[in-house]
C-alpha cells in the first residue's frame, strides 16, 4: 500500500558541483509532473523526468532540481559596449556638472553591465547524476510506502469498527421482531380496510426486509479489508469504489428501517465510511 503525500530532498556532488533534487508529492486522480530548473539544467530534468514517470503511478509531483556553483562552472561576461555608453553618458554629465564622479567600481555595477552566463559543464557525469536521481526517488516511494502502511491501519481500524456495527444491527434487527410483528399486524388490517391487493403487503414486506443490505455490507467490508491489507497493488481507487457501495446499501438499510437504534449504528457507519474515502484518495 503506498500513498501520494510524501516530501524528499536529496543533495549529492558530482565532480566539483553540489546538486540537489527536491520533490514534493500530494494526491492527485493521475500522474502529473512540474519540474522546475534553471534553462542550462534541462538536459539533466529530461533524464530525470524518465525516471520519475516509470517509477511513480499516480500523484502530483512538483520537483525543483538545483545546481549549486560552489566550485564555479557560472561565467562573468562584461558587456563592453554597454559599459562604453555608459562611460559617454557619465562623460557628458562630468562635463555639466563636476560634482558628478562615477569610479570604474560604479560602473560596474550599472544594470546590465556584467552578466552572469550558466551553463551544464562538460565534465559533469551523467551516469552518476542519473544513479543519484534513482537514489533520491527510492526514497521517495519509502516515504509514499511508509504512509500507505499508517493509512492501511487507520482504514483496517475503521472497516473494523463498521464491521461491529454492521453485527450490532443484525441483533438489533432480530430483537425487535415483536414490533416487526405488531407493525405488520396493523399494516395487513390498514390494507384490508381499504382493499389492498396481496401485492401491495407483499411490497411492504419486502421494503422492511434489510436483510439483503447486511449480507452485501458483510461482503463488501470483507473485500475492503483484503484490499488494506495488500502490500502491493493500486487500492486507492478500489477502496473507493467499496466505500461507494458500503454508503449506497447503508443508506438504503437506514431508509427501510423504522427502529431508531439501526438508524442511529447506520449514522455510524457512514461517519466510518467517509472517513475511510479520505483516508482512501491518499492512496494510489
Amino acid at each position: 500500500m503506498e500513498s501520494m503525500t510524501a516530501y524528499m530532498r536529496h543533495s549529492f556532488k558530482v565532480s566539483r558541483w553540489n546538486m540537489t533534487v527536491q520533490i514534493r508529492s500530494v494526491n492527485h486522480r493521475f500522474f502529473e509532473l512540474q519540474l522546475r530548473c534553471a534553462s542550462h539544467l534541462t538536459p539533466l530534468a529530461s533524464e530525470l523526468e524518465k525516471i520519475l514517470r516509470s517509477s511513480v503511478k499516480r500523484g502530483q509531483l512538483e520537483v525543483h532540481l538545483l545546481m549549486d556553483p560552489a566550485d564555479g562552472f557560472q561565467k562573468s561576461i562584461l558587456d563592453q559596449a554597454l559599459l562604453q555608453q555608459y562611460m559617454d553618458q557619465a562623460g557628458r554629465l562630468a562635463a555639466q556638472d563636476a560634482r558628478v564622479v562615477l569610479n570604474a567600481a560604479d560602473l560596474l555595477q550599472l544594470p546590465g553591465v556584467i552578466s552572469v552566463e550558466s551553463t551544464l559543464p562538460a565534465a559533469l557525469d551523467i551516469q552518476k547524476c542519473r544513479k543519484q536521481f534513482h537514489q533520491g526517488i527510492n526514497r521517495l516511494i519509502r516515504q509514499r510506502r511508509k504512509e500507505g502502511v499508517q493509512i492501511g491501519s487507520l482504514i483496517r481500524h475503521r472497516l473494523s469498527q463498521m464491521q461491529k456495527r454492521v453485527i450490532a444491527i443484525s441483533q438489533a434487527r432480530h430483537s425487535s421482531q415483536r414490533a416487526q410483528a405488531r407493525s405488520l399486524k396493523d399494516e395487513w388490517q390498514r390494507m384490508q380496510a381499504s382493499d389492498a391487493p396481496a401485492i401491495a403487503i407483499l411490497e411492504w414486506l419486502e421494503r422492511q426486509n434489510i436483510a439483503e443490505e447486511l449480507d452485501r455490507l458483510h461482503l463488501h467490508i470483507r473485500a475492503a479489508r483484503s484490499l488494506a491489507q495488500a502490500k502491493t497493488g493500486e487500492q486507492g481507487k478500489e477502496l473507493d469504489f467499496y466505500c461507494q457501495e458500503m454508503l449506497r446499501e447503508t443508506n438504503t438499510l437506514a431508509s427501510k428501517s423504522r427502529d431508531v437504534r439501526i438508524r442511529h449504528l447506520a449514522v455510524s457507519i457512514k461517519t466510518a465510511i467517509e472517513e475511510i474515502k479520505e483516508q482512501a484518495r491518499n492512496l494510489v
